[in-house]
């Protein structure tokens, strides 16, 4: 008898004492990303698979989306960017427009280079899903044929 609840206590202690890496511990579901210039250039981020993706991540518990992502911003480029405008938010996700006075990036880990590309260039680059959709306001659309009409009369 003492036995079986000696093993349930060590079972349940082993169980509890996970060794569970902090990140996951305080990071949220929700994300903070920045679109950040440098000459009028943006600061996209290549990850490992060969995707470019904005610079930011997850806010952590306790922390407004706003410092989630200059903390983020930071770990990921050694760049401190101090004034944010936000773009949109939503329950998963905020972006911010900013611009940085440095074209010197200390990447993390996390990314194996980095670029500063025009308006142009941006879409040509092999970007992840999600930031697919978050530039996607700055990406040039076909004109209407009622839109080329009215280009055609002036």
């Amino acid at each position: 008898y003492h036995f079986i609840i000696l093993n349930i206590y060590v079972n349940f202690n082993n169980l509890v004492n996970l060794d569970i890496p902090n990140s996951k511990k305080i990071d949220t579901n929700r994300v903070s990303k920045i679109i950040s210039t440098f000459n009028n250039k943006f600061l996209m981020l290549q990850k490992k698979n060969g995707q470019f993706e904005l610079p930011g991540g997850h806010i952590q518990r306790g922390e407004s989306p706003n410092n989630g992502a200059k903390r983020e911003f930071f770990e990921e480029t050694g760049v401190n960017i101090k004034k944010l405008n936000q773009i949109s938010s939503n329950s998963s996700r905020v972006l911010y427009r900013g611009y940085i006075n440095t074209s010197i990036i200390k990447l993390s880990s996390e990314h194996k280079s980095f670029r500063f590309v025009s308006e142009r260039e941006l879409f040509k680059l092999p970007l992840s899903k999600w930031s697919k959709k978050d530039l996607a306001f700055l990406k040039p659309r076909k004109k209407t044929p009622d839109e080329e009409e009215l280009d055609d009369e002036i």
